[in-house]
Order: C-alpha cells, then structure tokens, then sequence
C-alpha cells in the first residue's frame, strides 16, 4: 500500500485540555503545504480543528493541480458517525485506484449526513476494473443525503442529487452532454431528468 507524505507543517494549538480517559478538547490551526498519497497531491491546505468531548469539527482548504477544495466534516469518533457540512471540489483530477471501492466499505462509518456537495470541471478515472468509469468535465450537486450501514435516506424533507458531464464512458458505452437529476423523499427515488 501506498504512504502519505507530509511536508511544511505549521501548527499552532489554543485551550487543550486532555485529561486521562477522556478525549481531548481545544482548537488547532494549521497550514499544511502538502500532503500526497502516490499521484494525488494536495497543497496549501489551511486546517482549523475544534475538538469537544463527544465530536470534532474541521475546516480544511487548499488547492490540488489546476483546482481547489473546500471540506467542512463533523465526526463523532465513539459513534462512528460523519456529517460532511460542505464539500467543494473544482478543476481536480481523481484517479480512482483498483479496489477503491472496497477500501470505501472497509471505511465506511455507521452513519454518514451529507448536507452539501458540489463538484465543478471534475475529471475522473477509474482504473478498478469492477467499475470502468470515466468521466471529463463533470458537475456533481448533492444535498441533504444519510447513508446510515446500506440504508439511503433523506436528511430533511429530500435529497437531491443533480449531474452534469461534458463526455462519461463505462466500460465502452459512452455519452456526451449529459444530465441527470434525481430526488429522494422518504418513500421513493424519483428520476426529474435525464439527458444524453
């Protein structure tokens, strides 16, 4: 497996308390002037971290090749519970590598709320050959999502999921200026629009 790589970290702490048996609290902040797993790199990442006794909240931004990012998580680490408040990615390439996807459900928390996700000029490869997905040009808007074990529901009222791709290929097929738009309420999936 491949490591992570830190470099230029600065970091400054205020109010840490950590008391034995308990987690600790306080706030961080942080500039990290890159960070890198094999091809993915991130870099100029700006971190304030605010830890309470039953969940922390993060703030991270920076920028990766041509693009940046945005990422607001909340995590209660005793429940294995994540809650993305915003996630912002534009102009980054994604390489997705074989076996991503059980790496996800190796990971993946007992209950993950996503409020907020917008993805803008996304490229993204997969090189898994269980899903061989392509993707150029692509827009993704995702809001008000829980995915609790393999349940899907909504947060509050719907979730809505919007897409949009200027080329999307899987496995050979392949289709140009696309969109797709779906709602989830309590009781149903519903397809709004989907265009090719």
């Amino acid at each position: 497996s491949q490591e992570l790589a830190f470099n230029d970290i600065n970091v400054s702490l205020g109010g840490i308390v950590w008391r034995q048996g308990q987690a600790p609290t306080g706030f961080v902040h942080g500039r990290l002037g890159e960070i890198g797993r094999g091809l993915f790199q991130l870099e100029g990442i700006d971190t304030d971290l605010a830890m309470y006794p039953d969940r922390i909240d993060a703030e991270l931004k920076g920028s990766a090749y041509d693009g940046h990012f945005n990422l607001e998580p909340s995590l209660a680490p005793a429940r294995s519970e994540w809650t993305v408040k915003d996630l912002s990615l534009s102009g980054m390439e994604l390489s997705l590598p074989e076996g991503w996807w059980q790496s996800w459900l190796g990971w993946q928390p007992a209950r993950l709320d996503v409020r907020r996700v917008a993805l803008d000029k996304m490229r993204v490869l997969s090189f898994d050959d269980a899903i061989p997905l392509s993707l150029m040009n692509w827009q993704l808007y995702l809001n008000d999502l829980s995915l609790k074990g393999r349940e899907v529901a909504p947060l509050i009222g719907r979730a809505r999921l919007e897409s949009h791709w200027e080329e999307l290929v899987w496995d050979g097929l392949s289709s140009r200026k696309g969109e797709l738009l779906l709602e989830l309420s309590p009781e149903q999936w519903q397809l709004r629009n989907l265009e090719s």
